[in-house]
């Protein structure tokens, strides 16, 4: 993100300005869809709560199992 950030910066401020904010704006609404989601996850009782955090464990799981072997390399 830095040197795109810096590039976007040197041709134009608006280009850094726009990239940042869609970004960021980016992280925010998919924060909050992951809430609103498990939110009405949760209201459909426990069993699929616990479906869902186990779901989320493993896919945790393999992106620091992904990430351990992308360092060895």
């Amino acid at each position: 993100m830095g040197p795109l950030l810096i590039k976007g910066w040197s041709e134009d401020k608006t280009n850094a300005i726009v990239l940042l904010s869609s970004f960021y704006g980016t992280m925010v609404l998919c924060s909050i869809g992951m809430v609103m989601l498990f939110a009405a996850a949760r209201n459909l009782g426990p069993k699929i709560s616990r479906i869902s955090i186990g779901v989320s464990a493993i896919a945790l799981a393999c992106v620091w199992l992904l990430s351990t072997l992308d360092r060895s390399n």
